[in-house]
């Protein structure tokens, strides 16, 4: 496993274009068995649709209160995130960002959505949406011009599904009773 590690760093550092994968390989979010990455990616960006039908794409007078303001916290917290980088100021990114971030806390109920979660999920967006450009650096957001919808879609399941990994370690700290990560 440490040889694992230490080829992840080194695939990290010197070929860019590989970020993306190794980030999903750490995360647990690729299994390492390469024969089955394209099946697990299929299958788990055909589940976040359906939590977006479940949970997004719907009336918001079927939302309770309670996910009411859950979704308006979101989407106070996500014009904040990283206003100074120009990939996160653009809109289609803002709404991903929002839907995910709102489907999360609609899963996760004992957690919910606190603010700081949507900084986890910056860099997630930016590597994998450097996938697929060759690796290279996409934090001046000119690539929002030409991605499809379609890509834009599996770049939001991976970085929900990573989002989710992360979470699931240090879920106790980012609760209403502890706002952010604590001690």
């Amino acid at each position: 496993n440490d040889c694992f590690v230490c080829f992840c760093v080194l695939v990290f550092e010197r070929q860019p274009e590989y970020r993306g994968v190794v980030w999903k390989l750490l995360l647990g979010y690729l299994p390492t068995n390469q024969a089955r990455r394209k099946q697990t990616l299929q299958r788990k960006r055909a589940e976040y649709k359906d939590a977006m039908a479940q949970h997004y794409d719907i009336d918001d007078d079927s939302r309770t209160v309670q996910e009411q303001e859950t979704l308006r916290q979101v989407l106070v917290d996500v014009p904040r995130t990283a206003p100074e980088i120009p990939l996160f100021r653009n809109e289609r990114i803002k709404r991903a960002l929002g839907r995910l971030l709102y489907i999360w806390a609609m899963r996760h109920p004992a957690s919910s959505y606190v603010q700081g979660i949507n900084d986890l999920a910056t860099p997630l967006f930016a590597v994998f949406l450097s996938d697929y450009y060759n690796g290279q650096d996409v934090l001046d957001g000119n690539v929002m011009v030409v991605i499809s919808e379609e890509r834009l879609e599996e770049v939001e399941a991976d970085v929900y599904w990573c989002l989710t990994n992360i979470l699931a370690g240090i879920q106790d700290h980012y609760t209403a009773d502890q706002p952010g990560v604590q001690r």
